[in-house]
C-alpha cells in the first residue's frame, strides 16, 4: 500500500474491534506529533549533518549548503517516525472507538495495530474538533488517554468531508 490511506482500508481496519450488528458511522486517521520532541530532534540532527558535509565541501560553497538541506531531512526522518503515534478514530450507535496503529515507513499496516481505547457513546470524552483548511485538529481530553491528532488532508480522499461529519456528530458544527 502506498502513502495514501483509502477510505474502505480505515473501515475495515474498525472490523476487529466492531460487536456483531454494531455499524461504524464515523472514522478519520489522525496523528499525533509532540512538537517540542520534533523541535528538539531537528536541532540535535543539525550536527550530524553538519558534520558530513562540511568537512568534506567547506563551510563557503553552495555546494556544501545544497547538500546539508539535503541530507539534514534524510537523518531526522527516523527519528520523527519513532516519536509520531498514529490513530484511527472511529464512532459507532454504542462506542468511541480509539485505535493506535504502527507509525509507517514505507507504506500503512492498518493491521498492525498497537493499542486500542474505548469510551460508551453515551458518556464519551470531551473532545475539541476543528476542520481547518489544510488539516484538521481532535483534541480528547480523557484523564486516561488524552491525545491531540492532526488529520492531514493530503493523502486522503474525503479526510475534510469525514472531520466535518464528526464535528456535527459531536454538535459542535
Amino acid at each position: 500500500m502506498a502513502l495514501t490511506i483509502k477510505e474502505d482500508d480505515l473501515a475495515i481496519a474498525f472490523l476487529r474491534h466492531l460487536q456483531p450488528g454494531e455499524p461504524l458511522k464515523h472514522f478519520v486517521y489522525g496523528q499525533e506529533i509532540p512538537t517540542g520532541k520534533l523541535v528538539g530532534v531537528m536541532l540535535l540532527c543539525l550536527l550530524p549533518a553538519a558534520a558530513i558535509t562540511w568537512p568534506i565541501f567547506g563551510f563557503d560553497n553552495s555546494t556544501s549548503m545544497i547538500l546539508f538541506f539535503v541530507i539534514w531531512p534524510l537523518i531526522w526522518m527516523w527519528p520523527y517516525m519513532k516519536i509520531r503515534k498514529d490513530y484511527l478514530l472511529g464512532v459507532t450507535d454504542r462506542r468511541v472507538l480509539l485505535i493506535q496503529i504502527k507509525t509507517p515507513f514505507l507504506s500503512f499496516d492498518l493491521e498492525n495495530q498497537v493499542g486500542a481505547w474505548q469510551w460508551p457513546a453515551a458518556t464519551p470524552p470531551r473532545m475539541e474538533i476543528k476542520a481547518g483548511a489544510v488539516r484538521g485538529s481532535i483534541k480528547i481530553e480523557d484523564a486516561n488517554k488524552p491525545v491531540a491528532l492532526k488529520v492531514p488532508y493530503a493523502g486522503q480522499k474525503g479526510a475534510k468531508a469525514r472531520v466535518e461529519a464528526l464535528r456535527a456528530a459531536f454538535g459542535q458544527a
